[in-house]
């Protein structure tokens, strides 16, 4: 066992620090970046004293649940096969079309369309006709004879109701059985161009595809929410417990979140972008918008092939990353992990990456014509770059390089307190 890892685990013990602390503490140290940093401590006077009779019981609990949030895996890897794996489970299942079905016509006044619903798979899809419907699909006695009997009781309902002066074409189902198995299918007329689509599912996946609205907002309780080939002015997604997954979006503004799942988004053209995880990891590629804005309580963030105006990455407890960057100004900041930043392009006017316990690694070097402006600090590591650079300023934690290459400046700022700062 490392003696960072006895310290941390013996402050744990002794009630010094809490088990959030020690769990973002763990997961810097798994990080392959802060191997050269194994004997930072041994050598600190702030460590003495911390390094007898610490329990395994401990070790092992922090452990676990460290590697519950951390994903063992290069998150700068986006391919196609693993980016969409499971499309084939994305599309409706065939077996229940064989059986029971209903259908209901979407009036063509009709501006908005609100879908609320329990239990039910949605897929939201292009019409094939030329007009738009939706369409219920079980294999299931109980559901058949649910919508033939009580079609106006509290299991089903259709209501077509005024409301801010829009035509609003609204669908209920209310169900508590989970047991029973129901997909329902939004199927858009796309010249018809509506203003709203509301889409709500207390359980249950949503899956969007090939759609064209002013606005959509999609929201479930529990279930993954994907979509690909959507066009709209603004974008709401959010699950409770779920994956959510995007690619080839269009849109002016694209907010997404998650509790607990992580966020997935590819191909992106958008205003402004801001996705959000409370424990999942997120990752983004090939995204041109205005600004990013990513982050996750407990897990990585990475990025890769991004062009925006600034871009704000962070987690609370894992590692931040970011390759191939177009932007005025990168913010990156993690308080358990470690920070890369390669392969800058264009010209970016501010740097800005932070963390309190892990390694930075920042290609700063391939920055050209600019003159490149590092302050860095570090109180518990070393600091390592290029003759490229010449050190203009010197203290025990802080220095200040500079590399000559231009007229206008870009200032980099890293920071961590515990771990190695490296430039190339």
């Amino acid at each position: 066992m490392s003696e960072e890892r006895k310290m941390i685990l013996k402050m744990l013990e002794e009630g010094k620090i809490t088990a959030d602390d020690a769990n973002k503490l763990l997961e810097a140290l798994e990080d392959k970046g802060l191997d050269e940093s194994e004997d930072i401590l041994k050598n600190s006077k702030k460590a003495d004293g911390f390094f007898d009779n610490v329990g395994e019981f401990v070790r092992k609990t922090v452990q676990s649940a460290v590697n519950t949030f951390t994903p063992n895996r290069n998150e700068l890897d986006f391919s196609d096969d693993e980016f969409y794996q499971d499309d084939k489970d994305d599309e409706p299942e065939e077996v229940l079309h064989k059986s029971f079905s209903t259908i209901k016509y979407i009036p063509e006044n009709a501006q908005q369309i609100h879908l609320e619903l329990q239990n039910a798979k949605i897929y939201v899809r292009k019409s094939d006709e030329n007009y738009s419907y939706v369409k219920i699909s079980s294999d299931s006695d109980d559901i058949k004879n649910m919508f033939r009997v009580n079609q106006e009781g509290n299991y089903f309902a259709i209501i077509e109701r005024e409301a801010e002066e829009k035509k609003v074409f609204a669908f209920t189902i209310n169900t508590f059985m989970k047991n029973y198995k129901y997909i329902v299918e939004l199927c858009i007329d796309n010249e018809e161009q509506f203003e709203k689509i509301k889409l709500s599912n207390d359980y249950g996946p949503i899956d969007l595809r090939n759609l064209n609205a002013k606005d959509i907002t999609a929201y479930t309780d529990y279930g993954k929410i994907s979509g690909a080939e959507i066009c709209t002015e603004n974008l709401d997604v959010s699950t409770d417990a779920g994956t959510i997954k995007l690619k080839s979006v269009n849109c002016s503004t694209l907010n997404v979140d998650t509790d607990a799942g992580s966020i997935k988004l590819k191909a992106i053209n958008s205003g402004d972008i801001k996705a959000e995880a409370d424990a999942g990891a997120i990752e983004l590629q090939n995204i041109k918008t205005g600004n990013i804005e990513a982050s996750t309580n407990a897990g990585k963030v990475s990025c890769n092939d991004i062009i925006t105006g600034a871009i704000f990455l962070e987690s609370n407890a894992g590692s931040v990353m970011a390759s191939y960057i177009t932007a005025d100004a990168i913010q990156m900041k993690s308080d358990a992990g470690s920070i890369i930043i390669d392969n800058i392009k264009g010209k970016p006017t501010v740097i800005d990456a932070s963390t309190n316990a892990g390694s930075i690694k920042a290609n700063l070097n391939d920055i050209n014509g600019m003159t490149v402006n590092a302050y860095l600090e570090c109180n518990l590591g070393r600091v390592l770059y290029p003759n490229t650079f010449k050190e203009v300023e010197s203290s025990n934690t802080r220095k200040q390089i500079r590399k000559e290459d231009g007229i206008v400046e870009c200032n980099a700022s890293l920071t961590t307190n515990f771990g190695s700062i490296k430039i190339y």
